[in-house]
Parts: structure tokens; sequence; C-alpha cells
């Protein structure tokens, strides 16, 4: 493990709002307009046992952002986001952050099988999916309205017995 994750705190959310803020065009997902909807997911995210909202350090230092949702305790899958912050993109970060996550998943949690989605234009993160294990097992055709567009996003998957730690 090249970095460590903590639980998301209070103090963490003004650079989490920035952060989905800054992505929110690249990300299938719903941005959170205000800093009061931001107040109200974290609150809610402390009452579930289904969402694990994760801060990654390295060295000390916050370089992005890991959620684990929509946890499935009997047949064991998840899915998940993940966010560098600016300042860490660039630097090899974002397939140790993925990489981690998915021994969260897998060890801690005890998933059996983790899934995760990108929008077709954001070659990145899909790159570093697919460095990570994961199979691209199907195309949701126009499938997110961003920008006055209609965009495909691409379901990624990996199975606990397919993952190696990198």
């Amino acid at each position: 493990m090249l970095g460590e994750f903590r639980k998301v705190e209070r103090d963490d959310l003004k650079k989490l709002f920035e952060l989905k803020k800054e992505t929110q065009n690249s990300v299938n997902g719903i941005f959170i307009k205000t800093f009061e909807e931001q107040l109200q997911w974290y609150e809610n995210t402390l009452k579930s046992n289904e969402t694990y909202p994760l801060i990654y350090e390295i060295d000390g230092k916050s370089v992005g952002f890991f959620l684990v949702r929509d946890i499935d305790w009997i047949c064991r899958h998840n899915i998940f986001s993940y966010y560098l912050f600016s300042e860490s993109r660039g630097k090899g970060f974002g397939k140790s952050l993925l990489s981690d996550g998915l021994e969260f998943c897998f060890n801690v949690l005890n998933m059996e099988k983790v899934y995760g989605e990108v929008l077709k234009d954001n070659i990145i993160s899909a790159k570093i999916m697919k460095s990570c294990g994961f199979s691209l097992v199907g195309i949701r055709k126009n499938h997110v309205f961003k920008n006055g567009n209609f965009i495909d996003v691409l379901h990624y998957e990996i199975l606990k017995n397919e993952w190696r730690k990198i």
C-alpha cells in the first residue's frame, strides 16, 4: 500500500466540495450544488452502513477521495468513485489510490465484486481502471446528459479472484 485511507471528517468537506465542483463535467453523477447539501450528504453517510467516504493520504498529505457506496452485504458487491485533488494529478497517484481502494473493498469489506462507471470521454480514468485489472462489461448508450449532450457510460467490473495487488 503506497498510501493510507482515513474516514472523511467534517474539516475535509470544503475541499471535497471544491473537488466536486471542479470535476462535475468529467464524472457520472449529480453535482451537489451548495455546501449545505454537502453537509447533509456527510451527515447521511455517518448513518449509513452502505457508504464509506475515504480520504487517501500519502506521506500525511491528502491526494484523493475514494467513495465506496451502494454496498450489497448479501451479494457482496459495491460501486465506487474516486477523485484526485488537482495538485495530485499527473503523478501516478490514481493507480495507487484505486489499487488500495480495491484492497479495502476486497480485504476489509470482504466484497466479491467491485464495479465502477466512467464517462466515455474520461480516457485517463478508463485507462487506470484497466491497468488495475477491471474488465469493460458494458456500455450504457446516451446514459448521461451533460452540457447539452448525451454521453455514453462505460461499465467496468472486477472480481476478487481477478484482482492482484499492484
